[in-house]
């Protein structure tokens, strides 16, 4: 006669029969037109369908590319940087000019290295929805002129950019900014004082609220009404930079016989500079 502790023993053993048997005719149920979904449909225990095995539940329902580290490969559920651009056939060419057919859709980064980025170095998001086919939205990193540019891949050939970032304007100390995205620059000065420079012209030095990079041209603005004999015996005068830089002078020549005296004075001045910034 069998112990208490075997009959205990097999006891239990014929519960958890019975409870895989039922668990197993519960996922034997699950069909679409009589196909079982999944592996579970197909176990025979616990064991066999994984449970607590992430990695076994994604390789059971086909879906291995849901892995956490999968998806950041492609710029999806990261913390910290996006995965570098690669393109061409071999994903291995650090070239925004590259085929991109081969590049999964997602969001990567493109750095002082990656070459023929519109500009400075930026995020990239890229959508593809055909063999052969993606569009393209590039956003620079910059923090004061942030700009976007986007572009599309079509019959093995990349479009031109096209940039979609809107004007910026902003002011200083020293004056008004009107930044275009195509690197046009336009300044306008706060109100300028001329000051005696000799007795031919008084000057004064504007300094730019913003730099210039290329040929820049000042042109003054006069206000002749308020400047009494000024008025009669000047000429107002801008200047030009051949390379830019961070000022530039305006002033009034005196005409004819007329001399400047030491405390010759014009009050109310101002300027507008246009060139190219970078």
């Amino acid at each position: 006669m069998a112990s208490n502790q075997d009959q205990y023993n097999e006891k239990n053993a014929q519960l958890i029969a019975a409870f895989e048997d039922l668990l197993k005719q519960k996922f034997a149920a699950l069909n679409l037109n009589g196909a079982g979904v999944g592996a579970a449909a197909g176990a025979d225990s616990l064991d066999e369908i994984a449970v607590g095995d992430a990695a076994a539940v994604r390789d059971a329902i086909g879906f291995v590319g849901a892995a956490l580290v999968e998806l950041q490969k492609f710029g999806a559920g990261n913390t910290g940087a996006q995965p570098t651009w690669y393109a061409g056939a071999n994903l291995d060419q650090a070239d925004m000019d590259a085929d991109p057919t081969n590049l999964p859709s997602g969001c990567y980064r493109a750095t002082s290295n990656t070459a023929n980025r519109p500009g400075g170095s930026g995020t990239i998001y890229i959508s593809g929805y055909n063999g052969g086919v993606a569009n393209v939205l590039y956003l620079e990193n910059d923090d004061d002129d942030p700009r976007a540019w986007t572009r599309s891949y079509i019959n093995a050939q990349w479009s031109p950019w096209k940039l979609i970032a809107p004007p910026k304007v902003y002011s200083n100390s020293n004056g008004w900014v009107l930044r275009f995205p195509n690197k046009i620059q336009i300044c306008l000065s706060r109100e300028l004082k001329l000051t005696f420079s000799n007795t031919g012209r008084l000057t004064a030095t504007w300094s730019f609220p913003a730099a210039f990079t290329g040929f820049t041209l000042v042109v003054p603005i006069a206000n002749w009404g308020t400047q009494g004999n000024v008025y009669n015996t000047s000429s107002p005068k801008g200047d030009f930079l051949l390379n830019g830089g961070t000022s530039g002078i305006v002033g009034v020549w005196a005409t004819g016989s007329y001399s400047f005296s030491s405390n010759s004075v014009y009050e109310i001045f101002y300027a507008i500079a246009i060139g190219t910034y970078s």
